[in-house]
């Protein structure tokens, strides 16, 4: 007969085993469990990815639609329209991040001739993905970069001209757009960093705000209607600044420019262009409210009501 003693010193091989496969399964179980938590963390994160790419591809679909019943072709005497959503607005090869603008900026107008193509020159700005609003914009934070188009046309016309951009640097005088290459002449953007104007050879406007800062996107609107006085303007998001008075219509040369005061690049401009919408007639209240508004909503930026 077994003593006592012994018959657990037999037993102890085998408790010894199962208690070595019981760790080898708890072993295995962790394992298993670290298996499908890094696959749940791998599925969460490509959801995360394509939920991130779906949301993007929507508020793009909705702002094409938003653009496409825009006022802006409903309204007579439309002479360019540059905007970044439509497919027509850039080449295929162009409509990358951080590609540059070859193909140059298309004009969305009724004509869309090949002549207010804003064609590449010099230093080439680039399509920027994640812009105003996170949308789509062209970058000219590079020194000098900028577009040429031709802006004989608005010889001697009153004009309209909306801008939506977002200035990236506080440095003083930059120009976002100049009618007829010629520079500080037919010049529209910074002055001083103080300051947005709109300048040619008879008068210059100004909205006294707080405009010098950087980052903060704005819609700036310049107007010229020689038949009233005080009827050259500007607004920033809708408030005016001080009108001037309008004594002849303005002399336009052949080459406008997007993003300096002329095609050399003097006073470039630096930071984001979305949209520049030009007409060749000075629009009535309504009719730069509509666009305003139309440009408030596209870009998240709030605009006053014009008169």
């Amino acid at each position: 007969m077994l003593l006592k003693k012994d018959r657990l010193s037999c037993l102890e091989p085998k408790s010894i085993m199962k208690k070595q496969e019981l760790s080898k399964n708890k072993m295995g179980f962790s394992l298993i469990e670290l298996s499908i938590v890094i696959l749940v963390i791998g599925i969460l994160v490509i959801g995360i990815t394509k939920g991130s790419a779906v949301m993007t591809k929507a508020k793009l679909g909705s702002a094409r639609a938003l653009t496409n019943d825009s006022p802006v072709l409903q309204i007579s005497d439309l002479f360019v329209w540059y905007e970044p959503v439509l497919k027509s607005s850039f080449t295929t090869a162009n409509a990358f991040d951080a590609t540059s603008l070859s193909g140059g900026w298309l004009d969305n107008s009724p004509s869309k001739s090949a002549l207010n193509n804003a064609a590449a020159v010099g230093v080439v700005p680039l399509y920027e993905e994640d812009g105003i609003n996170s949308l789509p914009t062209v970058d000219f934070s590079a020194g000098a970069a900028r577009l040429t188009f031709s802006s004989a046309y608005l010889n001697q016309k009153d004009y309209t001209i909306f801008v939506v951009e977002q200035k990236r640097s506080v440095t003083d005088s930059q120009r976002f757009l100049n009618l007829g290459d010629v520079a500080g002449i037919n010049a529209f953007g910074y002055k001083l960093n103080t300051a947005v104007e709109g300048t040619t050879s008879a008068h210059t406007v100004t909205v006294p705000a707080l405009v010098g800062t950087a980052y903060t996107s704005r819609i700036i609107t310049f107007l010229t209607d020689i038949s009233v006085t005080n009827g050259r303007k500007a607004f920033v998001n809708g408030t005016a600044g001080t009108g001037v008075n309008s004594a002849a219509a303005i002399s336009v040369g052949a080459t406008g420019v997007i993003g300096a005061d002329n095609s050399a690049g003097r006073n470039p401009y630096t930071g984001y262009i979305s949209e520049v919408i030009i007409y060749y007639r000075a629009l009535k209240a309504d009719e730069r409210n509509d666009i305003q508004e139309y440009l408030s909503k596209k870009y998240g930026i709030k605009v006053a009501q014009s008169s």
